[in-house]
């Protein structure tokens, strides 16, 4: 019995040097032919074709044309398209995804949590993401600290990460939000360390070789100082840096340096040269507006096991926050062509490739195309829509509506196997400037 309204996905891996057998005139009738995900365009006879054969080839003309991927030791095939029975051909680039980000108080450029005493501060994020399943979830979880009789923004904004990182810790799923304290003290080279610090991500103490001057020496670290860290190993600071407080100091060359909590920034030598660490004095950054940075993280994904899903959150605060400002910066945004996003979808349709019992442990294992090696790689995608105009058994006449997506990795170039494929969909009068080259 034939399928009606089929959906088919063929991917095709970064092949930057087409085989020698992808070229106009020849056969494809074994794997090697071809290189691992490499894809063709081909008559009904699997003979390659292209911009000029398309339009040409009698075979094409009346039974109509296909695609042939490469996986492995298998060639896929996509359906054969007639050229008067295509409704549409669409090119999509790729665009990245995105995480949420947003502020309580202090941003980057204005606004500061307020100082009160003797209140708690209570925020609430109210998170919506996909679950395992797919569905939708929706998950409310509070911070809270409660100010002291003489409140400092300083220690309301790092009590509050403490109790956030807490709560998020004991989640009975990945963090799905990161908090950073962050305060408009101006970025100042001069204030790094003087000597060279180690860090281990996840843990509250870093040491430092030799003595804990800063400020070319002018100065040297204690406790109640705060230490600002680049986002990456002697990275670019900025003034939405981690700000940690500093609460303990042990040793004696090397020193030992206690924070307020576990560093989030990467592991590693952390050099006066690399300008990436800074000492706020405590004067200073007491005086300061603070804020607290929140970035919602992409979710645990395996294609079949855990669907693509990124954290969209609401914040909101209790009276305690007075004047207080929440600023939404950045949407949170799946992307298009994303690695999780193929690889699911062609896991989802190995079903229209015969393998239609996904728990059946009879059914032949099922490996991606979608380079599961390459997670940050970006597809270019073009949709193919079609009708068969058989009829799909002797009670529906109907035409059976057919779509066939192709996916590449972004980044191809002239002549690349994809590219050949773009200028034969182009031949047909289909615009593909957004993916073509």
């Amino acid at each position: 019995m034939d399928q009606k309204d089929v959906m088919q996905l063929l991917v095709c891996r970064d092949v930057q040097t087409a085989s020698t057998a992808n070229a106009t005139g020849t056969m494809i009738d074994a794997y090697d032919d071809l290189k691992d995900g490499e894809i063709v365009v081909t008559n009904p006879h699997n003979i390659v074709i292209g911009a000029t054969e398309i339009l040409t080839d009698v075979l094409v003309a009346k039974y109509g044309f296909k695609f042939i991927v490469r996986k492995g030791t298998f060639l896929l095939h996509s359906d054969l398209i007639k050229i008067d029975n295509i409704r549409s051909v669409v090119g999509l680039a790729d665009v990245a995804a995105a995480a949420q980000l947003s502020y309580i108080g202090y941003n980057g450029v204005s606004g500061a949590i307020e100082a009160n005493d003797n209140v708690p501060y209570v925020p609430r994020f109210n998170m919506d993401f996909r679950d395992r399943a797919g569905q939708g979830q929706e998950v409310i979880l509070d911070g809270v600290y409660k100010s002291l009789a003489s409140a400092k923004a300083s220690d309301i904004t790092i009590g509050l990460i403490q109790s956030l990182d807490n709560m998020m810790s004991r989640a009975n799923y990945d963090e799905p939000i990161v908090f950073n304290a962050i305060c408009n003290v101006a970025v100042d080279a001069t204030y790094d360390l003087t000597n060279t610090s180690t860090v281990t991500q996840g843990s509250k103490v870093f040491s430092v070789v030799t003595n804990l001057t800063y400020n070319t020496a002018a100065g040297t670290l204690a406790v109640g100082d705060y230490i600002r860290f680049a986002p990456t190993l002697n990275g670019t600071l900025s003034l939405i840096s981690s700000v940690y407080e500093v609460k303990a100091i042990s040793g004696a060359g090397p020193y030992y340096v206690t924070l307020d909590r576990p560093i989030k920034e990467p592991s590693g030598a952390w050099t006066d040269a690399g300008n990436g660490i800074q000492v706020i004095p405590a004067a200073t950054g007491d005086l300061a507006d603070w804020g607290i940075k929140c970035t919602g993280q992409t979710r645990k994904f395996e294609a079949g096991k855990w669907r693509d899903s990124v954290v969209q959150f609401e914040i909101g605060l209790n009276a305690s926050f007075g004047d207080t400002t929440v600023t939404y910066d950045t949407a949170a945004s799946h992307g298009i062509g994303t690695y999780n996003q193929i690889a699911q979808l062609e896991w989802e349709l190995k079903g229209n490739m015969g393998l239609v019992y996904a728990a059946d442990y009879l059914q032949p294992a099922f490996t991606l195309v979608a380079d599961h090696t390459a997670t940050t790689a970006m597809y270019d995608q073009i949709a193919i829509s079609w009708f068969d105009d058989k009829p799909t058994n002797p009670v529906d006449v109907s035409h059976s509506a057919k779509q066939l997506i192709l996916a590449a990795v972004t980044g191809f170039a002239t002549t690349e196997p994809f590219d050949l494929v773009c200028d034969a969909l182009t031949a047909l009068g289909w615009n593909l400037t957004a993916v073509a080259v």
